[in-house]
């Protein structure tokens, strides 16, 4: 994001969704997952992050189809998908080449079937952070 306020807000908005979720102490692996979220967040500018949160729901949801196998896995769906999504910038900026190492990882942190419901948390969190005036 582009300073560190939108950063915090960001943070604190997906805190609170994640107590809101389970209103309890949030599970390990969504405790992980949200670090990896606020590493992107760090990373990318908040059009971008929306962006990423999109294609990456996007990459899951096109390699858990029955003819994955002609998809690939979800890496090579994400790849495919952040190369069009950004075009020219995706190998030459180094925001954009983190991301694609975190994202990498981030539908395994989290049980089956939870990934697209966590970004959709993650993209209202971005929605709210981008919706308060700056400070």
């Amino acid at each position: 994001m582009d300073d560190i306020t939108e950063v915090i807000k960001f943070r604190n908005w997906l805190s609170d969704l994640m107590h809101e979720r389970f209103r309890q102490a949030t599970p390990t692996a969504y405790q992980a997952a949200t670090g990896v979220a606020n590493l992107l967040a760090e990373v990318l500018p908040a059009d971008r992050l929306a962006t990423f949160f999109r294609v990456a729901v996007e990459a899951e949801e096109e390699s858990r189809q029955p003819a994955r196998f002609l998809a690939g896995t979800y890496s090579d769906c994400l790849d495919r998908g952040l190369g069009r999504a950004f075009k020219d910038l995706y190998e030459d900026d180094p925001g954009l080449n983190v991301a694609w190492h975190l994202g990498r990882v981030f539908p395994n942190l989290l049980p089956r079937g939870e990934f697209t419901p966590f970004i959709q948390l993650a993209q209202k969190a971005l929605e709210r952070a981008a919706a308060l005036p700056a400070s």
